[in-house]
Formats: structure tokens, sequence, C-alpha cells
């Protein structure tokens, strides 16, 4: 395979397990690839897998230096600037608590107006 762009050198590439939206405990599913290439035509992710399993040729190599990829990490609520932190939340969620009931305990948007505001 030929490619515009090959990404190589990545410890670890890390990825949701399965398609879709992942909520809850699905949310600690996850994919790991030692020793991994991304490859990548017309703009789009065509292929990942193990280095050594990597046959093809690309107009470009990126040197992700050892590091650590997750390409299926997508966060799509953000804030610039907010008081406290939501860790407990996200470990909540992800074991499978709703998150009305993280509200309901004085979690969620409750707690980061809370500290946001003190």
């Amino acid at each position: 395979m030929n490619v515009d762009r090959l990404v190589t050198n990545i410890a670890a590439l890390v990825s949701p397990a399965g398609t879709g939206a992942l909520r809850g405990r699905a949310m600690r599913d996850l994919d790991v690839i030692p020793d991994a290439v991304i490859a990548i035509s017309a703009g789009r992710v065509v292929a990942v897998g193990p280095r050594r399993g990597w046959q093809g040729a690309a107009a470009e190599e990126i040197d992700a230096e050892g590091c650590v990829v997750v390409p299926g990490l997508v966060d799509p609520h953000t804030h610039v600037v907010w008081g406290g932190d939501r860790l407990d939340d996200f470990d909540a969620r992800a074991s499978g608590v709703p998150y009305e009931r993280l509200l309901a305990a004085g979690g969620g948007i409750h707690h980061t107006v809370a500290c946001t505001a003190a």
C-alpha cells in the first residue's frame, strides 16, 4: 500500500475498543498496539497496526518520537477556564454511574460552577 503519510515510532497506539460513541463501563475497554504505525491517505487514516506488519511506501514519514498516540480520544466539550476538577466524575461515569446521579450528589456541572465561583 502506498500512502501520503506514515506516522512511525509510536510507542503505543491506544484507541477505544469497538466503534462509535462509548458510554459507561465501555469507556474502559481499550485496544493497545505497541510499536505501531498509522497510515494516512487523502487526509484519512487508512490503516493502523504494528510496525512489523506494515508493507508499503509513504510520500512523507512523521516520527512520533516514541510517544503514545491516542487517535480515538475525542473530547467534544471543553472549557478554557474552570475551577476544580471532575476526575471523580470521570471515574464514576467510566464505572457506569449515570450523570443524573452525579448531579444529585453535587457533582457534575454543579461542582464545576461552585469551584469556579469560589
